[in-house]
């Protein structure tokens, strides 16, 4: 009786403490807690849609100011999302200190290196305030957080590489030849790039643990497939052609395609990891329509929030404007929802 006993104790001794084993190595979590993290480019940080965090500041705090100069909207589609039954959107817990986090890294203009290494913006905005500012690697993020805590990552990244920019521009004052000679480039680089994705959701999946589910969110197609006349009294003077609009909706829908299958690759090894598409939600609304969840072109960044406003051309251009954040937003929590994850 007495070793029986002994052995009752020593059990019970164990099964005391695993509960303190546990919650030290998953970062002490309580079960209540939630943590949510948004990586990205300027189609998850929002950009084109004002107001952007940090936009109160005075111009030289502006220029200092991480949100800012990254262009994070308070109106963001992930700041707009609802996980684990939070009453209020990811919005309202912007690096809160209560049982809901959420911390927004996602920025205009990152390309994927810029996840794991700082990102250079440069700046030239009213009062003399010109400059650059190095923004930190968005992974960096996780240092801050408890291993093993955090709960879902959504992240948009990989346009920025395929020289989206550049896209855009050939779109528009290039021949339907010099466009297709630049897409053409995209695919013949994409190998590379390919490399680079996949290495970064290994790098987010390392750094925010495997409990964490990463959501890959895709690009929208961008412009009318019927093209847009020329219009004189438009903000910017300029017509496109269709099939130039139909060229750059397609490469839209093939970057998509290839990040999906990315995903795919890497959830069948296991990662933690799922594929959202947005086109379905954009449908009948890129810029030039009716209806238009994508601005058009933007002529002087002056007139706007841009970071460097002797641009030509706002920043704003060719990204989703408030509904278009709306439909972002809608098809992302569709999936949650359907996953069970709010």
């Amino acid at each position: 009786m007495k070793r029986l006993k002994a052995v009752c104790l020593s059990a019970l001794a164990v099964f005391t403490m695993m509960p303190c084993a546990f919650a030290e190595e998953t970062g002490d979590k309580g079960a209540d807690e939630l943590i949510v993290v948004s990586l990205g480019d300027s189609y998850a940080s929002g950009e084109g849609i004002e107001e952007f965090y940090g936009q109160e500041l005075d111009a030289a705090e502006k220029v200092k100011n991480a949100d800012w100069l990254a262009h994070r909207s308070v109106r963001s589609w992930a700041g707009a999302l609802h996980f684990g039954g939070s009453e209020l959107p990811m919005s309202s817990y912007k690096d809160g200190d209560g049982s809901i986090k959420w911390y927004f890294r996602a920025s205009s203009g990152a390309l994927v290196r810029n996840l794991s290494d700082m990102q250079l913006k440069s700046y030239d905005y009213p009062e003399g305030n010109r400059g650059r500012w190095g923004l930190p690697a968005q992974l960096d993020v996780f240092d801050t957080i408890p291993a093993g805590t955090v709960d879902y990552v959504t992240v948009s990244i990989g346009g920025n590489d395929v020289g989206f920019a550049e896209l855009m521009g050939t779109a528009l004052a290039g021949s339907n030849k010099a466009l297709d000679r630049f897409i053409d480039g995209i695919w013949e680089k994409w190998p590379s790039i390919r490399e680079d994705i996949r290495a970064a959701y290994e790098s987010i999946a390392e750094k925010a643990g495997p409990q964490a589910q990463i959501i890959v969110v895709g690009y929208p197609t961008l412009l009318n497939n019927e093209g847009k006349e020329f219009d004189q009294n438009g903000d910017f003077a300029f017509a496109i052609k269709a099939e130039n609009c139909a060229d750059v909706n397609r490469a839209s829908l093939q970057l998509n395609r290839e990040i999906e299958g990315i995903v795919q690759e890497c959830a069948d090894e296991g990662m933690n990891i799922c594929f959202v598409d947005v086109t379905d939600a954009f449908r009948g609304h890129e810029a030039y329509t009716d209806d238009p969840y994508i601005n058009g072109i933007y002529a002087g960044a002056a007139a706007r929030e841009d970071i460097d406003q002797s641009s030509k051309v706002s920043a704003y251009s060719f990204h989703p404007n408030e509904k278009g954040a709306l439909a972002y937003a809608q098809a992302v929590q569709a999936y949650i929802d359907s996953k069970g994850w709010n």
